[in-house]
Parts: C-alpha cells; sequence; structure tokens
C-alpha cells in the first residue's frame, strides 16, 4: 500500500504523449521541408541567374526549371509520406495511391485551367501535381470516396492542423503565381517554381498556425475539465 503511494505518477497520459509525439514530427517534417526546398531549389537559383543574365526577362520566364533537380526534390517528401503510409496503415496503401494518384490527375488538370502549358512542359507539370498531391495528402480526413476533393478538409476543421496546412498552401501559393505574370525575369518565375515554393512555404505556415491553434485549443479544453 506505501509502495502504491510512493510510486511515480507518469509526466504524461498516453493521450498526451501522441500529442506531443505529433506536434513535434509535424514541426519538424515543416523545417525540414523548407531547409530542403532552399538547399535543392533555391540556392541554386542563384547559378542559373548568373548563367543566364544575358538573357531577355522574357525568355527566362518561358524556359521552365531543370527536370533533374526538380524530379529529386520532389522524390524525397513523396517517398517519405508514402513511407508513413506503409508503417502506420499498411491496409490502407493501395486506396491511398489510388487517391493520390487522382489528387495527381486533378491537380495537373487545374494547372492546364490557370494557364500553364502542361503539354509542352508535361513532366515539369506531373512532378509539381505530384508533390501538391503529396503535402495535401497529409491533410486528408480518412473519408472515403470516389471524388478525390472530398478527402481533403476544405469545410473540416476538426483536425486544426491539417485545416491549417491545407489553406496554408492554398493561399500561399496564389501570390507566388501572381508573380509569374510579371516580366521581371525572376528564377522563381520559371515554372512549376511558383507551385513548388507556394505550396512549401505554405506547408510550413499552416502546419506552424495550426500547432498554436492547437496548443490554445486543448489549454482551454483542459482549463474546463479543471
Amino acid at each position: 500500500m506505501a509502495k502504491d503511494k510512493l510510486a511515480p505518477k507518469p509526466v504524461y497520459t498516453k493521450e498526451k504523449a501522441r500529442h506531443l509525439v505529433r506536434v513535434y514530427l509535424s514541426v519538424l517534417c515543416a523545417l525540414l521541408l523548407i531547409a530542403w526546398l532552399n538547399l535543392f531549389i533555391v540556392n541554386p537559383l542563384k547559378k542559373d541567374a548568373k548563367e543566364m543574365a544575358h538573357m531577355d526577362p522574357s525568355e527566362i520566364i518561358a524556359l521552365p526549371s531543370d527536370i533533374r533537380r526538380l524530379t529529386i526534390f520532389t522524390a524525397l517528401p513523396v517517398v517519405f509520406i508514402m513511407l508513413l503510409w506503409l508503417k502506420n496503415d499498411a491496409n490502407r496503401l493501395t486506396s491511398k495511391l489510388l487517391s493520390l494518384t487522382k489528387l495527381t490527375l486533378v491537380t495537373y488538370a487545374l494547372f492546364g485551367v490557370a494557364g500553364s502549358n502542361i503539354v509542352d512542359n508535361y513532366r515539369h507539370s506531373l512532378t509539381a501535381a505530384l508533390f501538391v498531391a503529396s503535402l495535401a495528402s497529409t491533410t486528408w480526413t480518412g473519408e472515403e470516396t470516389s471524388n478525390v476533393l472530398k478527402e481533403l478538409p476544405f469545410s473540416d476543421s476538426s483536425d486544426i492542423v491539417a485545416f491549417s496546412r491545407l489553406y496554408g498552401m492554398i493561399l500561399t501559393t496564389i501570390p507566388f503565381c501572381v508573380t509569374s505574370i510579371l516580366d521581371a525575369g525572376m528564377q522563381i518565375q520559371r515554372w512549376p517554381l511558383p507551385i513548388i515554393c507556394g505550396c512549401s512555404y505554405g506547408y510550413t505556415i499552416g502546419t506552424m498556425i495550426g500547432v498554436t491553434a492547437l496548443y490554445y485549443q486543448r489549454k482551454a479544453k483542459e482549463g474546463k475539465e479543471t
């Protein structure tokens, strides 16, 4: 009896421990994505800018980004997300891959609707669409439906991190894409870098906002329980 009274109480409940692990992993993954973006996409643009200094701004914008660099950049987060699927929910791996494929094709079509040349630059466009779909897949609600867009939490804020992440991607990508109509000749205007950079920064910003909102949400809940 005395031993039971002296036994230390756990610092965290299992629920709280899972919550903290999720928060820390979300923040870590978001920061690593930005580090990977800067290392493999943004920093090499300085060298490209020097090599293209003699070119007309419109010529620079018309030239898509390096497909090899873009493919390697996209491959890492895509493979990482698939490995998480395999570890956490291997039974649904096939359905998730199917949803990812559909979302990639929908995103590719949206690029065309927005005015991008998805025929001549099909490799760049498909790679960018896969990247966007992969990041968006981290926000899926878990609902299985033939309409892949319904799997995204456009109106479901029950998972505040996923909700913030999705809208962070959308709202941050828009101003990046607007810059592509300016005839400034910036390297960041080359297709599909406005999409890649906008989604990456938006994913990170949305994650940080979501994690902060989740913290205050949990504090408010704990306050009501005490």
